[in-house]
């Protein structure tokens, strides 16, 4: 790939991202789009064109774009894309639906393929928005197959596309178990913060790395910092005794962030501790644990100092010149050439001055047509349009088409010329008498306007 072609394509994606995220995905499609165009076989790129279309409710262009033989290797990873852009044609699937509930054909079904085909059927009333249907469809699924939980879970949903989030919420709640979650994103989509809160406080997935971290963010957001952190040193003393220290990483790592904020120095310093057991051999957890222990204890700080490497090790890998430049916020290649071109360059050799110097640009060659006068210099207004010139001057007459009708004439001056709709009076029987004379004042009139007209042709100045 070319340099030119590169560089327009880095550039179209920082514009695609950009576009993304100011949920643009009109112009992020077109976006996606010249990306395609520059580079066909670019696959992020076909995803987020796919997404946008998705996005936009183009189920059906989307499809079009997973099923087209030419992006068959493009599209062979997006399997679920796929599948939600089928699900959204509700026609289509209506038609498969009744397909499959034609009658005699549940004879020749097992019992795990029936309760299969009710389960879309309720999920399919949801989309149809049939919800005494769906309702319907759920009392089934409980009385053929005892599936209460999938059952509850498709009634609350429907529920909640209705409106009736506390009943859905009440619904998902009785049955408890995992549908606890769901009444949590209920709950949030509500914006009901605090509800969400004290029902994952009250689970018994509380201490789940997963709920932990949604609990943080939660008291966080609320400006409930000592929560959070008295949260973290619950999880602690819960897992103290558990061998499983490995897979609690980035809980220690939170909960240190958490008690810190919360200015509780002794709890942070006990979480980077934990999460220095969990992780013997990282130096930086160790860096962290004596920085946080500095200020309490600063005897063993200096004991657990001694575990990490010398200075001097860290000083030969750190590139001073690289981090004073300023280029090291354009990229890391832009970086990597300075470092390169220093390398090579030593300051006693001979003509490094003369690289040093700024290098000149180039001057092309000005470009003529092939029928040009090349002793006169060539115009250079010539790029320029025809109105922008110095040389341009407008028209002054105005030539406007010929008006057709009766060119601004009103009806009460039409009726004054109709001698049918006149009563004769001794006044109108005199001047019916010499009718040429009025007739010659007209004419003479529009002569003299035509000769006007001819004479100002004429002059362009």
């Amino acid at each position: 790939m070319s340099a030119n072609k590169e560089s327009n394509l880095v550039q179209a994606y920082i514009e695609l991202n950009k576009f993304c995220q100011n949920g643009d995905y009109d112009r992020a499609l077109k976006a996606s789009g010249k990306i395609l165009q520059i580079a066909p076989t670019e696959q992020k790129a076909f995803h987020c064109k796919v997404i946008c279309h998705i996005q936009l409710h183009n189920f059906k262009e989307a499809l079009t774009a997973l099923t087209s033989s030419k992006n068959a290797a493009l599209a062979a990873d997006l399997h679920f894309e796929k599948a939600y852009t089928q699900d959204g044609n509700v026609f289509d699937s209506r038609k498969r639906m009744k397909a499959a509930t034609a009658d005699g054909l549940e004879h020749k079904l097992n019992s795990r393929q029936r309760s299969a085909i009710a389960y879309n059927q309720a999920l399919l009333a949801i989309y149809s928005n049939q919800p005494d249907f769906c309702k319907q469809c759920c009392v089934k699924l409980v009385k053929e197959f005892g599936d209460e939980r999938r059952a509850a879970l498709i009634e609350a949903s429907s529920l909640a596309k209705e409106g009736k989030k506390d009943q859905a919420v009440a619904l998902l709640l009785k049955h408890g178990g995992n549908l606890q979650f769901a009444a949590v994103q209920i709950l949030l989509s509500q914006g009901d913060k605090k509800a969400a809160v004290k029902l994952l406080e009250e689970s018994e997935f509380k201490y789940r790395p997963g709920v932990v971290g949604v609990l943080c963010t939660l008291l966080s957001a609320d400006n409930e910092l000592g929560r959070a952190s008295q949260l973290f040193t619950d999880v602690y003393e819960h897992y103290k005794k558990d061998e499983q220290l490995m897979s609690l990483r980035a809980v220690w790592r939170a909960a240190a962030a958490a008690h810190a904020r919360a200015g509780r120095s002794s709890e942070a310093a006990a979480a980077h501790e934990a999460l220095a057991r969990a992780e013997p051999a990282d130096k930086r957890s160790l860096a962290r644990l004596v920085k946080a222990l500095a200020p309490a204890d600063p005897r063993r700080a200096a004991e657990l100092a001694a575990g990490l490497p010398p200075i001097h090790e860290i000083e030969s890998k750190i590139d001073i010149d690289a981090l004073e430049s300023s280029k090291w916020m354009m990229g890391a290649k832009v970086v990597k050439k300075t470092v390169q071109s220093k390398q090579e360059q030593s300051p006693g050799t001979p003509g490094s001055e003369l690289l040093q110097k700024k290098k000149q640009k180039r001057r092309r060659k000005t470009k003529l047509p092939p029928n040009a006068d090349l002793s006169k210099p060539p115009d250079p207004e010539r790029w320029l349009p025809k109105y922008e010139r110095t040389a341009y001057r407008k028209r002054r007459g105005v030539r406007r088409d010929v008006i057709k009708g009766s060119q601004g004439m009103s009806t009460t001056a039409t009726d004054q010329y109709d001698m049918s709709k006149q009563q004769t009076t001794p006044s109108s029987a005199a001047s019916a008498k010499s009718p040429r004379v009025e007739s010659k004042q007209t004419e003479s009139a529009w002569q003299r306007k035509q000769q006007q007209k001819k004479k100002g042709k004429g002059r362009k100045w």
